[in-house]
């Protein structure tokens, strides 16, 4: 249920933090129209997918496998089309130099940091190269991984586990 509620505010954060193109109407648009339309996917398929087989939205056909995939895809990707098509069609090119100048609370004083703008751009490629290759692991490579499995045993299921608990620390 959390991926449907907050998963249309992934990709429009990410680009305004990322990408300078993404305008502010763009992402709101986005994130409001996303979540709406992955509230009313996951409703329409609980009902198409009621284990009833009465096409009632219920508790129990709200957490299906099916319902929840279609409104977490719908949220996410709904979202990201519709960031990147309206930002594409009216960009805002925004520079960056009033999130440099930010003000901290309290008084407190960062260090100061020499960045220069090749820095900033090379740490943006590894944080995007890195990120991107996560995704791709743990949302394609790991479920393929399992996919000779078939239903697990008891022992199979407890390495996945284990890998898992890995992977957390």
């Amino acid at each position: 249920f959390m991926g449907v509620v907050i998963g249309s505010a992934v990709i429009p954060i990410s680009y305004l933090l990322l990408w300078k193109k993404c305008s502010a109407n763009a992402a709101m648009t986005g994130t409001i129209v996303g979540q709406i339309a992955a509230i009313a996917s996951w409703l329409g398929a609980a009902a198409a997918y009621d284990p009833s087989g009465e096409g009632k939205v219920t508790i129990e056909s709200t957490g299906t496998n099916e319902a929840m995939l279609v409104g977490n895809l719908v949220a996410i990707l709904g979202s990201g089309l519709i960031t990147t098509v309206m930002s594409l069609m009216n960009p805002d090119n925004y520079d960056f130099v009033a999130t440099r100048s930010i003000q901290l609370l309290d008084g407190q004083e960062l260090p100061e940091i020499q960045e220069t703008d090749a820095e900033l751009k090379d740490a943006k490629k590894w944080i995007v190269r890195f990120g991107v290759g996560f995704t791709v692991l743990i949302v394609i490579v790991w479920p393929v991984l399992s996919l000779p499995a078939g239903v697990f045993s008891e022992s199979y299921f407890s390495f996945w586990v284990i890998i898992s608990m890995i992977w957390a620390f």
